[in-house]
């Protein structure tokens, strides 16, 4: 939380703390399941509705520093696999279990499907075997379903996993492959459905039954929801069949 040496606190704001996000207001009709996700820990409520907006740039840079140093802890070991002569017999995969909300929507920490909680980083690399510099932002990956298959495969092995997951080789290695459509995710308040073509259909469970349907093409900052949109009804009646018949059967 130390500012920079030498930077004075008007320079700091105007020149290197991150600013607020486009997103930084709570969602239009936001669910009633988010308040009751914050009101389950003081810090939330406070930080929603007490902390002014300097403070909230300074928890985006505090956030940015800590994953600083994850990173550079990371190289440490890139290092030493280089170093140990082991590069082009190691694969190497990078992920995290949840992002963070980052001041998006007033929020901190994680929890809520948005897209800062829920969309997560997925790196792989392999000297000699996947390409370097391609970037896949298409297909849909799920890291609980879809890692332990893909370290099997390239161990030669058959992975004893939710029939849903899928080995992720052959995106790495970047070849052609039938993909799926839609991904079921879990979270702490609701369960989601996204589809390939950026719309997703969150189901909250906290406070009695709330749909939410956000179309990222529109909204990418899910600012607001399109569940009662005409335009959007048969998104939402597909997204409640994908969600029921093949991601959350008999709930």
């Amino acid at each position: 939380m130390q500012l920079p040496e030498g930077i004075s606190k008007e320079q700091f704001f105007e020149e290197f703390c991150p600013p607020l996000p486009p997103n930084f207001e709570p969602q239009e009709d936001e669910a009633l399941a988010i308040g009751s996700l914050i009101d389950g820990r003081p810090f939330r409520r406070s930080a929603r509705e007490e902390y002014t907006e300097e403070q909230w740039r300074m928890h985006r840079w505090a956030y940015a520093r800590l994953t600083e140093v994850v990173d550079a802890q990371i190289q440490v070991v890139l290092d030493a696999i280089k170093e140990s002569g082991q590069e082009e017999n190691t694969l190497i995969i990078f992920s995290s279990d949840h992002g963070d909300n980052d001041s998006s929507h007033k929020l901190e920490h994680k929890n809520v499907l948005y897209e800062e909680s829920a969309n997560i980083p997925f790196v792989a690399m392999w000297k000699g075997h996947i390409p370097a510099g391609q970037v896949n932002n298409v297909s849909l990956v799920s890291n609980g379903l879809d890692l332990l298959p893909t370290v099997c495969d390239y161990a030669g092995i058959k992975a004893q996993a939710d029939p849903r997951g899928k080995s992720l080789r052959p995106l790495f290695e970047g070849k052609e492959v039938k993909w799926r459509k839609t991904l079921g995710v879990e979270g702490e308040i609701s369960r989601m459905v996204v589809s390939e073509d950026g719309y997703k259909y969150v189901n909250y469970d906290a406070v009695g039954i709330e749909e939410r349907l956000m179309d990222l093409n529109i909204d990418p900052f899910e600012k607001t929801h399109f569940t009662n949109k005409a335009s959007h009804s048969k998104i939402l009646s597909n997204l409640r069949k994908a969600f029921d018949e093949e991601w959350f059967p008999g709930l």
